[in-house]
């Protein structure tokens, strides 16, 4: 186990510090002197003092191995005087940092107790502070992307799609074709703030641009009516909004800090599978909620609970065929190191159909604006995630998160189904459809999971439940007759 022998330094003078790289991987092995785990992609060469706190840049004591995401959260934070805070790999058994139950490592309490009995010795969590130009950034992000949502939703009101293709276009190329000239020219050595500023003024380019339209459209006016209900309409949103972002990361941020960096790096990479889904239900989700618009103010009923049917189990069949998959594609992903990964990857995957079902639901408070009911019902679900997870992350490890996550979900949508019934009087799905669907879903999960090391039975299985459903969609909206 560690610490690691570096040996003398193998080099009498080098260039650049990354002329070090070689001989960093020949004497230490290419591992993050962080996460500890094995840097397959990109290995960087890290200051143990940062270069930007007099660190010197290419001496051999000051140089150690990290892998992107810990050299990019690190960031300068290491100085002379407080490297000696941490534990280091050349130097330390950093494996004294944890103490292991159930197979998973924990940060080990009575160390950091020793090393600061007073509490003065400020938490680990001060590494990954974000730098004030990356929060400023972010900031102009966050009010640029307000108003490209807001463009959004009006030109979907009136169904101008080629205006939504344009726009969404321009921000997908455009954000990956500035942040690659950023990245190539003025930011190569912190080829994160590239990234991250490509993404910015790209965004803030379209804002611009939007703003200019819908002034020379009508210049802004002062109406009394539309403030007052616009601030009714839109107050209860913003806790709704942060409850949301709560909910779907505060598992993460618990993993990082009861379990560890690595457990996070794992569980995220099974979050990145359910974003398969998730971009499809966003999809999905801008062009019903303007028909649904339509057929209530219509009181369409019939049609409304006919299409979320076919929607839904379109949606069923999607997440099935992930499901059976999902555990091939953790080690294709990520390799045998992040196995762990596929007991996450199933209930994330169930997680997407929840929010799927609540994408189709949740258009009908927005109808009646009940905002408030949606924010008290994302608040409620947001608290239990929060309990639950300290509850079962402590006990269990970073896979229980996963689960609870889920049960999470599903409160959040239970809560939201009784209170879309109470507004608008029916259900916008039919209660025996959904409780048919999720029990398909629910079992193919506990099958696979199951049967995780069987590919080719979770395959046959996967078939057998999809078909069916298949041709049943192909049936209900005849699309075959069109095909054919």
């Amino acid at each position: 186990m560690r610490p690691v022998d570096k040996g003398e330094s193998p080099y009498n003078t080098i260039k650049k510090y990354q002329d070090a790289l070689p001989y960093l991987g020949e004497k230490i092995g290419y591992y993050c002197s962080y996460c500890e785990f094995p840097i397959k992609h990109v290995p960087e060469v890290e200051h143990v003092v940062s270069k930007s706190k007099g660190g010197d840049i290419t001496d051999w004591k000051n140089l150690l191995l990290g892998c992107k995401y810990c050299n990019t959260r690190k960031l300068a934070n290491t100085t002379p005087e407080n490297d000696d805070d941490f534990l280091w790999p050349d130097v330390n058994n950093t494996a004294i940092a944890y103490t292991y139950e159930n197979g998973y490592p924990k940060v080990n309490e009575q160390l950091l107790m020793e090393l600061d009995p007073t509490g003065e010795l400020k938490e680990l969590s001060k590494l990954l502070a974000f730098d004030k130009l990356i929060i400023v950034l972010l900031i102009f992000y966050s009010l640029g992307s307000a108003l490209l949502s807001l463009y959004n939703n009006y030109i979907s009101l009136e169904y101008s799609y080629k205006k939504y293709l344009l726009v969404s276009f321009f921000n997908s190329v455009g954000n990956v074709c500035i942040s690659l000239v950023l990245i190539l020219t003025i930011f190569k050595k912190k080829r994160d703030i590239g990234r991250i500023v490509g993404a910015t003024s790209t965004i803030c380019i379209l804002a611009f641009f939007i703003l200019c339209i819908m002034y020379k459209k009508a210049k802004p006016k002062i109406n009394k009516s539309y403030w007052k209900f616009a601030v009714k309409y839109s107050i209860p949103i913003v806790p709704h909004g942060i409850s949301q972002v709560l909910l779907a990361q505060f598992d993460r941020i618990m993993i990082r800090s009861i379990v560890g960096n690595a457990a996070a790096g794992i569980y995220s990479l099974a979050g990145n599978i359910m974003l398969i889904l998730t971009i499809i239900t966003d999809s999905i989700s801008t062009a019903w909620s303007t028909w649904f618009y339509d057929q209530i103010s219509e009181n369409r009923i019939e049609s409304i609970n006919k299409r979320a049917k076919q929607l839904s189990f379109f949606f069923v069949v999607l997440t099935v065929g992930l499901l059976t998959i999902s555990p091939e594609l953790i080690i294709i992903l990520g390799g045998k190191e992040y196995s762990a990964g596929q007991y996450v990857a199933i209930p994330m995957i169930v997680d997407a159909f929840i929010l799927f079902i609540y994408n189709i639901i949740v258009s009908s408070e927005y109808y009646k604006n009940k905002t408030t009911y949606i924010m008290l019902g994302t608040m409620v679900a947001m608290v239990i995630n929060l309990i639950t997870n300290y509850v079962f992350i402590s006990k269990y490890g970073f896979i229980a998160a996963a689960y609870t996550t889920l049960f999470s979900y599903m409160c959040y949508l239970i809560l939201h189904i009784v209170i879309s019934h109470k507004v608008v009087g029916f259900f916008v799905l039919e209660l025996k459809f959904f409780l048919m669907e999720l029990v398909i879903i629910i079992l193919t999960a506990i099958f696979d999971l199951l049967f995780i090391r069987t590919f080719w039975l979770r395959v046959v299985v996967g078939i057998s439940i999809t078909i069916p459903i298949i041709a049943y969609l192909l049936k209900e909206t005849k699309i075959y007759k069109k095909i054919l």
